[in-house]
Order: structure tokens, then sequence, then C-alpha cells
């Protein structure tokens, strides 16, 4: 089945995380007052990272809802998913792509399986990764205040938010489209604008309008300021309504305290928001798509189906949050393949120092 497949028999038993422990004790000893200097300055984490160690480890709560995350892929891995869907899976992806879905699956059986046994610290970065996380937070670290409730990180300016830094750092994986030249003269949709962090990053890679939705009351306001911050009202266009595939009114919930992109399951407060489907505001506004970003909460399979008179008759680059649940990992890729359109894919982890949030599907027609 697709448990031997992915994790190769190396499920880690209670001997195998003994063992983890008495090799990383030592380690654990010294790095335990910088990992409690670490949280305290991440409390907008559930997963932390102890930045100045050498070697990555991860610190796991004892209730996460990013932890459930692993529990969700797991299961529907197991319940779902064959050794021939699996291949079927990973058939389309480039080389770097597999090793990060293997990397995925692996270390969330690890993860689980240490959280299990009350085992809170583990380490599954490599010291090449370990780097990139460095790096990742030598970035976080630079911010800047520069006054009136205002930040700044490398050229762009941000009212004061929690979170997406990630966002700025990876430029959302754009890197790793083949033709960005494509782009240039073409609309974009940027469905889960939050503040307008994302939306900056793709209006560098269009001379046309960047198309920013945010449904939620706290986020568009700092969507707004973003926009002014960087002079940037001639290119991004702030839309107050979610993506769906259809028009209508849609519940969210929110968590206003860490001012998350809304969803339809999760948050303390209750949003009743307008709707629309990319074909319908593509087909009012006569638009031409070169690339549809999405990082709405797990709600992406309805977005892409309100979208998909525009991907067959437009083909843009797909920049898709998969790591909302199990079913959303694998069954995004297939259904962007069943149309048929010869879209190529990568799997890429936005955010360095997370095994699966920020993970992301591109597809590309090349």
């Amino acid at each position: 089945m697709l448990l031997n497949s992915i994790y190769q028999t190396k499920t880690y038993t209670t001997q195998h995380i003994k063992l983890m422990k008495f090799l990383n004790l030592t380690n654990c000893l010294f790095i335990g007052l910088s990992i409690l200097i670490t949280i305290c300055t991440c409390a907008s984490y559930n997963i932390y990272l102890n930045r100045p160690s050498k070697s990555a480890f991860y610190i796991i709560e004892t209730k996460t809802y990013e932890v459930n995350k692993f529990f969700d892929l797991y299961d529907y891995s197991k319940k779902n998913v064959s050794k021939e869907d699996y291949k079927t899976f990973i058939k389309n992806l480039d080389k770097n792509s597999k090793k990060e879905v293997e990397f995925i699956m692996k270390n969330s059986l690890l993860i689980l399986n240490a959280k299990d046994l009350g085992y809170k610290v583990v380490r599954p970065f490599s010291n090449r990764q370990a780097k990139e996380i460095k790096k990742f937070y030598d970035f976080v670290y630079s911010k800047k205040d520069v006054g009136n409730s205002t930040i700044q990180y490398g050229k762009y300016k941000f009212p004061e938010y929690d979170g997406t830094v990630h966002v700025l750092y990876s430029k959302y994986g754009t890197s790793k489209i083949q033709h960005k030249n494509k782009l240039k003269n073409k609309a974009v949709i940027d469905a889960g604008a939050y503040v307008g962090d994302s939306s900056v990053i793709l209006s560098e890679f269009t001379n046309n309008k960047v198309y920013a939705f945010e449904p939620v009351d706290e986020n568009y306001e700092k969507l707004l300021q973003t926009i002014r911050l960087n002079k940037l009202e001639k290119k991004i266009v702030p839309v107050k309504m979610c993506l769906e595939n259809t028009k209508g009114n849609k519940t969210l919930y929110a968590n206003i305290n860490q001012l998350d992109t809304a969803n339809s399951k999760h948050g303390s407060k209750k949003y009743i928001v307008n709707a629309i489907s990319v074909d319908e505001f593509v087909k009012e506004n006569n638009l031409k798509i070169g690339l549809i970003k999405s990082d709405i909460e797990g709600d992406e399979m309805n977005l892409l189906q309100g979208s998909k008179q525009t991907i067959i008759s437009q083909k843009p680059v797909l920049l898709i949050s998969i790591y909302h649940s199990g079913k959303d990992f694998f069954e995004i890729k297939k259904w962007i393949e069943d149309l048929n359109l010869n879209y190529k894919f990568k799997i890429v982890r936005t955010k360095p120092d997370d095994i699966l949030d920020e993970t992301i599907l591109i597809a590309e027609v090349r």
C-alpha cells in the first residue's frame, strides 16, 4: 500500500524515538534557553524553530491547529491514496518537487509519532535546509520600524501585521515560474490578498493590474494602507469580495487577533461577505489573465471550479495553496491535470522553517 511506498517502512517506533532523545539530549540542554527565547519572540506561530542553533529543531505544542494538518494529510493518504495513486501524483513533478513531497510525507509521520510519545523536540531538517532557514530568519529580523505603525521589509512598507513574512522572503514561489515574460501584459488575480504582501510581490511581474481579493474588514483596511504606502494605486486594485464557484453571499470566520485570511471553518468572528467566481469577474471586466494565486484557507477547490472556463481558455499560471487539507494536497493537482491542458507542475514549500504549512502547487503550461 501507499504507506510502505512513501515511508519505505520507516515508521518511527518507541525505540527510534528513545534513541533520538538520547542523541539529542545534550544539544537540547544547551539550546533550551534559546528555544524559550524563540518561543517568546515568535508568538504568532504554533510550531517554532530555534534560530541560533546550527541544527533545526521543531518544538511542538500539545494542541495546535498546525499539527492537526499533519494528521489530516496522513489520514487522507492512508484512506484514499493507493500506491498507484501516489505514483500518478508524482508523475509530472520535477525532481525537486518529488523530494519535497517525500520530505513532507516522511516528516509528517515523524512529527505525529513524536507527539504521540510525548516527545516535543524533533529534528527533521538537513544541514542544507537549516542554512536556508537561517537566511529566512535573518530576513525576518531585518524588519525596520519606520514610524507611524509602519514596518519595512526590503523596499516594501506595510502597516504592522503578523505572520506572513515568508511571502516576501520566498516571493511566493515566483522564482520557479519558467516563462515570466508571458505575464507582462496580463492581469493577475490574488485571492486571499491578506494585507497585500502577496499583491506587491505579484505586481513586479506585470505591467497590467493585480486584482487583490480580500473579504475580511480588518485585513482589507490594511491592504488599502499597503497600496498607499508603496504608491501602487495604479497597479493593485483592491476587491472586497471572496472568490468562489458562484456569485452570492458566503459566511466566513476569522481570528481577528491574528487577522488570518478568513475561511468557512475556523475563527472567532463571523463575516457575511460578497462572493463571485473568477469566470464571472473576468467576463464582467473583460480581462486577460496571466496568473491566479490562491491562499484562501482550504477553499481552493471551489475557487478552481469557478475559474474553469478562464483556465481552459487562457491557461494562466496557477499558484495554489495545497497545505490546508490532505484532500487539497492530493486532489488539486489531479483536478487540473484532468482538464488536459498540458500543465506542468511543481510543489514548493514557501516557508523554509515549516514542513507542510505554506506549501503551494505551481502549474504552468509550457
